[in-house]
């Protein structure tokens, strides 16, 4: 119920329109949703994710090709990286001709100006760290916790967010 009420606040009051707090969610949920571990997130790209009947399924490089394998992504959580993505220019259609694969599913929409952000910025697969996620969900709840102090309310949602199985 915590994890639920910090995943609303992302989605809701956590927002301020920047693109971090939109990246934060889509981390979130896919680690709270689907039991994505932060250490793989990194190695997942736009091509591990592939349009189901069903909706979307997100295949890491380690499941098998069966159309049952994968993970079947909720709404919420693909409703997240299209925004995330959209934060970065990025669109996810294999039928675009400019339609990058190897892009890093999860990103800074810009790279900071040292030596490592300036290499990155040149590779489309450059993305967040496992450290860099772990900055960023550990700053999104410190934020969260603030707030929640600071009013005598904890986080909530006006968005419906259930439990998944």
């Amino acid at each position: 119920q915590v994890i639920e009420r910090f995943l609303g606040w992302l989605a809701d009051e956590g927002n301020d329109g920047s693109p971090r707090p939109r990246a934060a969610l889509a981390a979130a949920l896919l680690v709270a949703r689907h039991g994505v571990r932060i250490a793989t997130l990194p190695l997942l790209t736009l091509a591990h994710v592939e349009a189901a009947d069903d909706g979307w399924r997100l295949r890491p490089a380690d499941v098998a090709a069966s159309p049952d394998d994968g993970i079947a992504l909720f709404d919420d959580v693909w409703t997240a990286l299209c925004a995330h993505w959209n934060d970065r220019g990025v669109v996810w259609d294999r039928h675009l001709a400019h339609w990058r694969g190897d892009a890093a599913l999860l990103a800074p929409p810009e790279f900071p100006d040292t030596g490592r952000g300036r290499a990155k910025r040149l590779r489309a697969s450059a993305g967040y760290a496992a450290s860099g996620l772990d900055r960023l969900l550990r700053a999104s709840w410190s934020k969260a916790t603030t707030k929640r102090s600071a009013s005598t309310q904890p986080p909530t949602s006006t968005k419906t967010l259930s439990p998944r199985a």
